[in-house]
């Protein structure tokens, strides 16, 4: 497929999703190619988010109207709990709405900072939870890590004492390089981590988040992990100066149950963005 050809069937993508919102062409090509590279291969979802996108910040009243009906009223069904008091999420969602759809004086509106990295969705959902996380009242500050019990838990088989002792030792080490290695990683794909290997949420849920297919966000998934256990493999490496034997023993031991660092990292944090 030519160039132009190619350029035509991303519009006509895009736009079959929206046939409301009406941009020429050329500037809807113009836009996506602002932020994205000619030879990526946009999933057809993203590549209508980024229509939606294009129409806000063109003040489009179709695409405004819309913006608002499948991401501010969805999120507004979903974020309110026991985490946040549904008033508190109705005026950050309001702010929200207001921060990415009006230009502040001299600047474009911030819907034009959107990529297509993940879904448009999953994109305000994280700029609402962060202001969230500002606004919501102090509570009472965590107690510090109980690394005894998770020493117990991350433990192997008690015929292996040797091990024992290391991890015993190194733990607080340890948690700070899983933390490190979780903190290099985009927020996108930290609150994929939280969302996944904490909370348990299955490939079907996460992938209907994102606006992908079940085996993309598998794969997605399978990535992320293998990259962070890599991580911190190779902080615990730099920093500890073990033998390479007691190093992939501990690594081995630790990756049975990451889960359980995790969990310890993300309390502190709070709810996923």
């Amino acid at each position: 497929m030519n160039v132009k050809a190619k350029r035509a069937s991303w519009y006509e993508l895009a736009r079959s999703a929206w046939p409301a919102i009406v941009i020429p062409a050329d500037d809807f090509t113009a836009y996506l190619l602002e932020r994205t590279a000619e030879s990526d291969e946009l999933a057809p979802n993203l590549l209508q988010d980024l229509y939606l996108a294009c129409g806000c910040a063109r003040g489009d009243p179709a695409a405004l109207a819309l913006f608002r009906e499948r991401y501010v009223n969805k999120l507004l069904e979903t974020l309110p709990g026991s985490t946040w008091p549904r008033a508190l999420v109705e005026d950050v969602l309001q702010d929200v709405q207001l921060s990415m759809l009006v230009a502040k004086p001299g600047e474009p509106p911030r819907i034009t900072q959107y990529s297509g990295g993940a879904s448009l969705l999953m994109y305000v959902r994280i700029a609402a939870v962060h202001e969230l996380r500002k606004r919501a009242p102090k509570a009472a500050p965590e107690p510090d890590c109980d690394w005894q019990r998770l020493a117990d838990e991350i433990l192997p088989a008690k015929d292996d004492p040797e091990l024992q002792v290391l991890v015993r030792r190194y733990l607080p080490e340890i948690q700070a390089a899983v933390a490190d290695a979780v903190q290099s990683f985009e927020p996108v794909e930290q609150t994929l981590i939280k969302l996944s290997v904490v909370d348990g949420l299955s490939t079907v849920k996460l992938a209907a988040l994102h606006g992908v297919n079940q085996s993309t966000m598998w794969r997605r998934l399978e990535r992320i992990k293998e990259e962070l256990n890599e991580k911190v493999h190779a902080l615990l490496k730099q920093r500890l100066k073990l033998s390479p034997r007691d190093l992939e023993s501990m690594v081995n031991a630790l990756r049975s149950s990451l889960h359980l660092s995790l969990s310890q990292i993300f309390k502190k944090r709070g709810p996923a963005g």
